[in-house]
């Protein structure tokens, strides 16, 4: 379907299940089994502001840094997320815990002060990753009826707030870290597994015996620290230790539902993404087709923290059954619209959904070897350019029919079910109406030649 710019209908069109033992879904994730003392490198990826929406490089700020800085971006889906991707300095070992050790100290003058101060005011947060495992800081709840455990994406460069018994505003950087490594342990080999890495982030005003050096004894951890804007000597901190545990869930709000044969699975759309603008929208800034009416559906801190735009879907699923192509909605494009089309399928936006807190993803198959055979993107192109066979006329073809697979794990013992995997392949395709088709010639078919 080739897109014009005169007044026209689309159609939009639709699920398939496929019962897998094990499934990725996530770019580049694969499981690693590590044995005790392998070495476990820490990446640390961009700063992030739901605030701001600007993220900029780990080492934009003077935190402590490796020898070389590395790009260490690994896969495809790192790429589509814009994820800035570098080594870190932070060097551990795998089930062997670390007591608080010096990273390093950083003088800061007014400039780099003033950094970490617009930094905390726009409340941007650090974020890392081991193992392909995002950085979390677990926050206990206790109100009823909610997961007594929630986790936020990165920890915040720092905090405002008050001495005891004063009011004038103060800065606080965290430059103490208490990391935890998560780990599942295979008993019959002795290897592990990490399934999660959390961090607990302080401020403090660190001292220490005697001049300073690299090998000085630090004589305190309580002490907070306020960061003033004058030159300053700011030491950096670690401790590390690992937890064995049989079950660990990481990601903000996302713990496993058991799905009965014939229960109602509710999808839900996210922000349109471009790793080319990094300007997000809300689903709806397009005319998809829409619900009766559309709700908020955020549900969790993690996806607040993150900048997610959920809402509501006018999908409907079933578990475990089928569904053949059927017609979802009839959207008529003016000009103005379509234009609105034209130009997110220019700047590349991506169309994002989510099933039971799982991304949907388009599997992609590589030929290539020594590389996974299949790697995931995060969500859909909203179209693509190209020319029909033959003509050099440049075309826009919208993505208007969605073929979606659910992947999902199957308990034999009680016939219930978890969603694994949530995948779509998308095409271009033409209504077989013929009246719709004599009616609005725009409406052209493309997915011969872009399938």
């Amino acid at each position: 379907m080739a897109m014009d710019f005169r007044r026209s209908a689309i159609a939009f069109t639709l699920l398939l299940f496929i019962h897998v033992a094990h499934s990725f879904y996530l770019p580049g994730v694969a499981p690693q089994d590590f044995e005790k003392g392998d070495e476990l490198k820490v990446k640390v990826n961009k700063l992030t502001s739901i605030k701001t929406q600007l993220p900029y490089s780990y080492y934009s700020l003077p935190f402590c840094q490796p020898k070389k800085i590395v790009d260490s971006t690994e896969n495809l889906g790192e790429v589509l997320r814009g994820d800035r991707i570098e080594n870190a300095p932070y060097s551990f070992k795998m089930r062997e815990a670390k007591m608080c050790n010096v990273l390093c100290r950083v003088t800061l003058d007014d400039k780099t002060a003033k950094a970490f101060k617009e930094k905390i005011d726009d409340e941007y947060r650090v974020n890392m990753i081991l193992d392909n495992l995002p950085l979390v800081v677990p926050i206990e709840r206790g109100d009823q009826g909610s997961p007594p455990v929630v986790y936020q994406l990165g920890y915040h460069v720092g905090l405002k707030g008050q001495y005891e018994g004063s009011k004038e505003q103060k800065y606080f950087m965290h430059n103490h870290l208490a990391f935890t490594v998560r780990y599942h342990l295979d008993m019959q080999t002795d290897s592990a597994r990490i399934v999660g890495f959390e961090v607990k982030p302080y401020s403090v005003k660190h001292e220490y015996d005697g001049e300073w050096s690299e090998k000085a004894r630090l004589t305190t951890l309580g002490t907070v620290m306020a960061m003033d804007f004058r030159r300053s000597a700011i030491a950096f901190t670690l401790l590390l230790s690992f937890i064995h545990v049989a079950h660990s869930f990481y990601l903000p709000g996302v713990a496993p539902q058991d799905f009965e044969k014939g229960d109602e699975l509710k999808v839900k759309v996210n922000k349109l993404t471009s790793i080319k603008t990094q300007l997000p929208y809300s689903y709806y800034s397009l005319p998809f087709c829409q619900p009766k009416k559309i709700v908020d559906s955020t549900e969790n801190l993690g996806e607040v923290l993150r900048g997610d735009r959920i809402e509501n879907a006018p999908y409907s699923f079933k578990m475990r059954e089928a569904k053949m192509c059927n017609v979802l909605c009839r959207v008529t494009l003016d000009v103005k619209t379509a234009k609105a089309f034209k130009e997110k399928i220019d700047d590349e936006y991506r169309v994002n959904m989510i099933l039971d807190n799982l991304p949907l993803v388009v599997p992609i198959e590589r030929g290539d070897q020594g590389s996974p055979p299949v790697v995931y993107q995060l969500g859909y192109h909203v179209g693509l350019k190209g020319q029909y066979e033959g003509s050099k006329e440049q075309k826009y073809f919208m993505h208007n029919h969605l073929a979606f697979t659910v992947r999902y794990h199957l308990d034999m013992q009680t016939d219930s079910a978890r969603i694994v995997g949530f995948e779509v392949k998308p095409y271009r395709s033409v209504t077989s109406n013929t009246n719709i088709v004599k009616k609005k010639s725009s409406l052209n078919l493309a997915s011969k030649y872009f399938a």
